[in-house]
C-alpha cells in the first residue's frame, strides 16, 4: 500500500530476511505506537509498515527519515553525507563483547586452496566483504576470485550452487539463513555492530529515537535477537571503513564477476 507523500520513513533492511520479517513488522508496530505517544504531532506521517520498496541510496538522503540501518562503511560513502547515528544493537546469541558481532566462514569443504573462488555480499559491507578480506590474509589465501553476490543470502546460495566455494556471513544473519548443508569453517575477528541511522534533519532527535528503541526493544529481545543498544556515533566505525590492503572494490568483467584482488 503507497504512503502519503508527506509520510516519514522507517526500515529494517540489514536483517529483514525470510525468517524474521515477521518479527520485524511486530517491533515496528510497537515502536510506531510508541512513537505516536511521544511525538503525537507526528502521528499522521509515521509509516504504517516497513519501507522493503524504496532504494537505500534514497531512503538514506531523504530528510524523512527516522529510522534504518547501515553498515559501519556506508557511514563514509560520499554519498551518505546526511546520515546521523543513533545508536548500535547489542545482539543477544554472539559469544563476543557485547555491542560487537562477527562473521562465520561459511563452504562447502575444509580443503581450502589458492583456487577458492570466494563471494560477498557487497563492497562496502564490514561483515561480508571486509572481514573476508581480513581473514583472507590472516591465513594467507588469495582467492582466484572475488565475486559480490548482492546480499548474505544471495552469498549462500551461489555457495549451494556451486558457483563460490567460500563466503563470510554476519553470524547475526546466519541465525535466520543457516544451512545444514554448509559449514562454519572458522569466524572473523569482531567489529561495531551495524548502527541504527537516520537522517540529520529528521523531525524525531536522535536522542529521542535512542530512548524509544530502548524501551521497545526491552519488550522483543527473543524476537529479533537484540537485547539492548550501546551508545555509538561515526568515530567508532572509522576503523571499518578502511579496507586492508589490496582490497579495492573493482569492477566486474563481462561474465559478472569481479577479479580477485592483487
Amino acid at each position: 500500500m503507497q504512503q502519503p507523500l508527506n509520510t516519514l520513513i522507517a526500515s529494517l533492511p540489514w536483517y529483514d530476511l525470510p525468517g524474521s520479517a515477521l518479527a520485524l513488522d511486530a517491533f515496528w508496530n510497537r515502536l510506531r505506537e510508541q512513537l505516536c505517544l511521544q511525538h503525537p504531532d507526528l502521528q499522521q506521517r509515521l509509516p504504517n509498515q516497513l519501507d522493503r520498496e524504496t532504494g537505500l541510496e534514497r531512503q538514506w538522503n531523504s530528510a524523512g527519515l527516522i529510522l534504518s540501518q547501515c553498515c559501519g562503511p556506508d557511514l563514509f560513502r560520499p554519498d551518505t553525507p546526511e546520515l546521523e547515528v543513533i545508536a548500535r544493537p547489542v545482539f543477544s546469541a554472539l559469544d563476543c563483547e557485547a555491542g560487537y558481532y562477527y562473521s562465520h566462514i561459511i563452504g562447502r569443504t575444509d580443503k581450502l586452496s589458492d583456487e577458492l573462488r570466494v563471494v560477498a555480499n557487497g563492497p562496502t559491507s564490514r561483515s561480508g566483504f571486509i572481514a573476508l578480506q581480513e581473514w583472507l590474509q590472516q591465513q594467507g589465501i588469495e582467492p582466484a576470485r572475488l565475486l559480490f553476490s548482492g546480499s548474505h543470502q544471495q552469498s549462500l546460495l551461489w555457495i549451494k550452487e556451486g558457483r563460490a566455494d567460500l563466503a563470510a556471513i554476519d553470524a547475526h544473519s546466519w541465525h535466520w539463513l543457516k544451512d545444514d548443508t554448509l559449514a562454519i569453517l572458522d569466524r572473523t575477528e569482531t567489529a561495531p555492530t551495524p548502527p541504527y541511522v537516520m537522517h540529520h534533519q529528521s523531525p524525531v532527535s536522535a536522542e529521542s529515537m535512542r530512548k524509544t528503541l530502548g524501551v521497545v526493544l526491552l519488550q522483543n529481545t527473543n524476537e529479533i535477537g537484540i537485547s539492548g543498544l550501546l551508545p555509538s556515533d561515526k568515530a567508532l566505525y572509522q576503523a571499518c571503513a578502511i579496507r586492508p590492503s589490496g582490497t579495492a572494490a573493482q569492477s566486474p568483467d563481462q561474465s559478472g564477476l569481479f577479479p580477485a584482488p592483487a
